[in-house]
């Protein structure tokens, strides 16, 4: 019974990740294109933590901690950990922790996305389901492209900010 329960939520989680892995493309456009900063932070971060929820709930009703071990995952952690001392010896360090808006060199965005780093190769250890993923990034990007190339046509909007 418990096993049911454990796999439903790593579905969910599974899902939410791979729709946060379709937007993607979209999350990380500049702000002059993409639209506000916050919004698509928000988006990202949302993702991730309820993403990251539901797999850490999968793992407790299984009773057991999974933690995919290779040198790539230590050399994230002295990053974050590395981010985290570069972010408490800053001079505005309410900044440098928390960022402003959605930027890619505070403390919290760095811990996000390595975050976002692991549940993506937890959950690709399933050859179906990095499938899944790398399809879906692949057709959000086509879409973003898309996005992109009927912005430049009807509006003239560049595809890189200036």
């Amino acid at each position: 019974m418990y096993k049911k329960i454990a796999i439903k939520f790593n579905n969910i989680g599974f899902s939410i990740i791979t729709a946060v892995c379709a937007i993607l493309p979209l999350i990380f456009l500049p702000s002059s294109i993409g639209g506000l900063g916050a919004v698509k932070g928000f988006l990202l971060y949302a993702g991730v933590f309820l993403a990251l929820s539901f797999w850490l709930i999968s793992q407790f009703i299984e009773g057991s901690f999974k933690v995919p071990k290779s040198s790539a995952f230590l050399a994230l952690f002295v990053w974050v950990v590395l981010s985290l001392i570069s972010a408490l010896t800053s001079t505005n360090v309410s900044i440098a922790l928390w960022g402003k808006s959605f930027v890619f060199d505070s403390f919290v965005t760095n811990l996000v996305l390595s975050l976002f780093i692991f549940m993506v190769t937890t959950f690709s250890k399933d050859q179906k389901k990095l499938v899944k993923l790398f399809l879906t990034t692949f057709i959000g990007s086509a879409t973003t492209v898309l996005l992109q190339a009927i912005l430049f046509l009807t509006k003239g909007t560049g595809f890189v900010s200036k």
